[in-house]
């Protein structure tokens, strides 16, 4: 089935309970491994804070994909200009 892929940025709510207080020092660490204290703790995501990612705001990456039935990615929405520089540093 034909498909689009749209990329978005939200916030997610983490839960720390009262026993685990002392992860919220350990949060300030640059190195603190948010995705594995997600996937061990409660949390929500906060549909409310759902936004549309530019391609500036993704690395100059696509955030617009356009896929036909077969799951090939007919178009995207990442600048032509850049698209064309990596491929001639490619080639370069």
């Amino acid at each position: 089935m034909a498909h689009i892929y749209v990329k978005h940025t939200i916030w997610q709510k983490i839960y720390i309970h009262p026993d685990d207080e002392k992860k919220l020092e350990y949060a300030q660490s640059p190195d603190f491994d948010w995705g594995r204290l997600a996937d061990n703790g409660e949390f929500e995501w906060d549909y409310d804070t759902v936004e549309f990612m530019t391609t500036e705001e993704n690395d100059d990456q696509a955030t617009v994909e356009v896929y036909d039935s077969k799951g090939d990615c007919v178009w995207t929405n990442e600048d032509r200009r850049i698209k064309r520089k990596e491929k001639i540093d490619k080639i370069i």
